[in-house]
C-alpha cells in the first residue's frame, strides 16, 4: 500500500499532502553526481533515464551532488531538464580520515556509504521542492541518497538500484586476504543488505538493471514491485569506426573504485604475461579517472601498460582497441563498459561476474573466462583471428541493438509508471 495519501508532514520538516497526477508528469530526480557529460557508469545510467523521461513528455527537476563551482551549462542538461540544482557534495576525506570515520561508524546500523551521503543541504533542497508541490513523483538514483529524503512523502517514491551493493561487498570479502578488512567488509555487507531491504520496502517501485538483480531484491522484499530497467546505450552515439590497432587491449573504468583496480591488477600481473608469451607485442591500455600514483607505480617496470587517466570521450579509445577486456572479480549490476564496446563493434572477453545480468551469448557475442589461463587464451585467440573478431563484434552490436537501446529503457520505464499508477 502506498504511503502517498496518508503523508502529512509538520511545518518544521514537511509539506502538505497532495494527490499527484496519474501521469506523474513532474519528476524530481535525485542523483549522486552531475551526469553531464556522461563519462562513467553512474552518469551514463542517469543520463539515459533523463533522456527517456524527457522525450516521454515529463518535466524533470534534477537535484544532484556536484563539485563546488560546477555550473549546469551543458546544452543537453538544459534541454533535458526543466531545472538543474547542484548541491556541494559531502567533503572528500583523505585515506587516513576515511579510516577513522569508518572505525567511528562501526557501532551504528547505517552503512558507511549512507552516512557519508548525508547532507543537510541536499535534505533542505529536497524539502523545498516538496513544500512547493513541484513534483508528482520522486526518483532516487541509488539507495544511499534516501538518507536525505523525508520518511513520509506526499508523492510516490521510485528507487533505482544501480547495483546490489551487499552482493558486491560479499564478493570483495570472499577474496580479501587481510582478516581485518575481510571482517569489516562482512559487517558492512550486513548493514548494506538491511539498508537495501528497507529502501526497497519503502519504495513504491524499485528499478534494477537486470533479472539477476530483480531476483535478489525480490527475495529481500517479496511484496515489493521490482522492475528491470536495463542499462542501455544511445546506439546512434556509439557507431563502429575504423582505426583498430591489432595488438591493443583496452580496459575502461575509474581507478578510484576498488573492483576496477583489482581487475587491472589481476589482468596485468596474471593474464597479460600469458598473452605476451604468444603475442609479444600485445599491450594494455587502462582508461579511467584517478589512477593513484602508488597504484601506477606497481606497474612502472611494465612499459607495455599505459594509464591514460580521465578521458573526455572513451569512443576513440574503443575504436582503436583490438579487444576490450572486463576481468572483474568483484561487481554487481551490469557493465556499461561491455555495452559501449559492443555498440562500437569491438569484441569483449569478460569474467562471468563481469558479464553478469547481460544476455550476451558466450562464444558468439562475447567470450567468458574466469581463470588467468583461460582468459589469456581467449584474448590470444581473438588477437590472432581478425575474422573471428569481426564476426563476434557484429553479433555483439546486434545484441545491443536488440536489447540495450533507449527504446528498451523507454518501454521499461513506461511499464514501471503503469505499475506505479496501479499501486497508489
Amino acid at each position: 500500500m502506498s504511503r502517498v495519501r496518508s503523508a502529512q508532514l509538520s511545518d518544521s520538516g514537511s509539506v502538505p499532502a497532495r494527490l499527484g497526477s496519474q501521469r506523474f508528469k513532474r519528476i524530481l530526480v535525485l542523483s549522486n553526481c552531475y551526469p553531464f557529460p556522461p563519462t562513467n557508469g553512474i552518469a551514463l545510467r542517469v543520463w539515459a533515464i533523463l533522456q527517456v523521461l524527457a522525450k516521454s513528455g515529463h518535466d524533470l527537476d534534477l537535484l544532484c551532488f556536484g563539485d563546488p563551482g560546477t555550473v549546469p551549462q551543458d546544452r543537453a542538461a538544459l534541454k533535458t531538464c526543466k531545472s538543474v540544482q547542484i548541491v556541494p557534495r559531502p567533503l572528500a576525506w583523505s585515506e587516513h580520515t576515511a579510516l577513522i570515520r569508518r572505525a567511528a561508524a562501526l557501532p551504528f546500523a547505517r552503512p558507511f556509504g549512507v552516512a557519508r551521503a548525508r547532507s543537510k543541504a541536499m535534505a533542505d533542497a529536497i524539502l523545498d521542492h516538496l513544500r512547493r508541490g513541484s513534483c508528482d513523483v520522486v526518483l532516487c538514483e541509488e539507495a544511499d541518497l534516501l538518507v536525505n529524503v523525508p520518511d513520509c512523502l506526499p508523492v510516490p517514491l521510485i528507487v533505482d538500484h544501480h547495483n546490489v551493493e551487499h552482493v558486491l561487498l560479499g564478493r570483495y570479502s570472499a577474496q580479501e586476504t587481510n582478516p581485518l578488512r575481510r571482517a569489516y567488509a562482512q559487517l558492512e555487507a550486513r548493514k548494506v543488505l538491511n539498508w537495501e531491504r528497507l529502501a526497497t520496502r519503502r519504495a513504491d517501485i524499485a528499478l534494477v538493471c537486470s533479472e539477476v538483480d530483480r531476483a535478489t531484491y525480490q527475495q529481500l522484499c517479496p511484496s515489493a514491485a521490482v522492475i528491470v530497467a536495463p542499462n542501455v546505450i544511445d546506439i546512434d552515439a556509439y557507431t563502429p569506426g575504423v582505426g583498430e590497432e591489432p595488438e591493443s587491449i583496452l580496459y575502461t573504468g575509474g581507478m578510484d573504485w576498488y573492483p576496477n583496480r583489482d581487475a587491472v591488477e589481476f589482468f596485468a600481473l596474471s593474464v597479460l604475461p600469458r598473452i605476451r608469451r604468444s603475442v609479444p607485442t600485445a599491450r594494455l591500455i587502462v582508461a579511467g579517472r584517478s589512477p593513484a600514483p602508488e597504484f601506477r607505480r606497481r606497474f612502472a617496470g611494465l612499459p607495455f601498460i599505459e594509464f591514460t587517466g580521465a578521458v573526455p570521450d572513451m569512443r576513440p579509445l574503443i575504436t582503436r582497441a583490438a579487444v576490450c577486456v572486463v576481468p572483474l572479480r568483484v561487481g554487481s549490476g551490469t557493465r556499461l563498459k561491455i555495452l559501449e564496446a559492443a555498440a562500437m563493434a569491438r569484441p569483449v572477453v569478460s569474467t562471468t561476474i563481469g558479464a553478469e545480468g547481460l544476455s550476451f551469448t558466450d562464444a558468439r557475442e562475447i567470450l567468458l573466462a574466469d581463470d588467468a589461463d583461460t582468459f589469456a587464451a581467449a584474448v590470444v585467440a581473438l588477437l590472432n583471428d581478425p575474422q573471428r573478431r569481426a564476426s563476434m563484434s557484429a553479433a555483439a552490436r546486434q545484441r545491443v541493438e536488440s536489447n540495450y537501446t533507449l527504446v528498451a529503457l523507454s518501454a521499461a520505464l513506461h511499464d514501471a509508471l503503469q505499475v506505479l499508477a496501479s499501486r497508489i
